[in-house]
């Protein structure tokens, strides 16, 4: 008996800890223009993490600077490369106001779960003073908005921004794609009034709930099963 109550103590501990590891995926831009769009570090059993941009200001470009404004400004910035686009002004419209964007993907039979999100961000005079964060497993016919948007100063400064209150679970094997908008700005230029560095998303792929109760029912009725034996009287 002590046995199996080992077993099963073990595996719940396991169990446990293996829905609370969750990792912050991040991209600091350290490469520069080749690689940059990478993230620099994913957890355990996703891939993807590409970041690209869309809707920018005409005849803007995303590109992965160092050379100026560099993000040393807040507790934690790498500093030197970053993210920078320009934004096209007005409020939040997600076919028409300008983003980031990241997809992730989940190794088979797991579920993405994400609670965290924050980032360095400079806006210029003509930036975005509001940012949005939203996810979508169907190319945005349907949304999520994670946490609360957040304003921003558009006063040509480095600040670090928290996304609260994130706490969203996708369904098993499914990509899900994340976008910043960033809005409420003028717009009115064609370089980077908008730039992102350090960006940090707290996230884990882990089996759903279900699979954990099955895995246990497995471990225990299999302990109960060598219990059993060992209590049987020899013939």
């Amino acid at each position: 008996m002590k046995t199996l109550i080992r077993t099963l103590a073990v595996f719940g501990v396991l169990a446990v800890v293996g829905r609370a590891q969750v990792v912050d995926a991040f991209w600091n831009f350290s490469g520069g223009e080749v690689g940059s769009d990478e993230a620099a570090w994913l957890p355990a059993n996703i891939t993807g993490g590409t970041i690209s941009a869309d809707n920018l200001y005409p005849e803007s470009n995303l590109r992965f600077n160092s050379s100026h404004n560099s993000s040393e400004r807040y507790l934690g910035a790498s500093g030197g490369h970053n993210a920078s686009v320009g934004i096209v002004g007005g409020s939040l419209d997600t076919a028409t106001s300008t983003y980031f964007e990241f997809t992730l993907i989940p190794d088979a039979g797991l579920q993405l779960s994400a609670t965290s999100f924050q980032l360095g961000s400079f806006s210029d005079e003509s930036g975005p003073t509001k940012l949005t964060l939203l996810a979508s497993t169907d190319c945005f016919s349907t949304y999520t908005t994670l946490g609360s948007p957040v304003t921003v100063s558009a006063d040509g400064s480095w600040h670090l921004i928290f996304f609260s209150e994130i706490s969203k679970t996708w369904t098993v094997d499914t990509p899900v794609t994340f976008r910043l908008y960033g809005t409420n700005g003028s717009g009115s230029d064609d370089t980077s009034n908008w730039r992102i560095d350090d960006v940090s998303l707290g996230v884990v792929a882990v089996p759903e709930p279900p699979t954990y109760a099955a895995m246990l029912m497995g471990v225990s009725l299999l302990g109960l099963r060598a219990w059993r034996r060992r209590q049987s009287p020899v013939a």
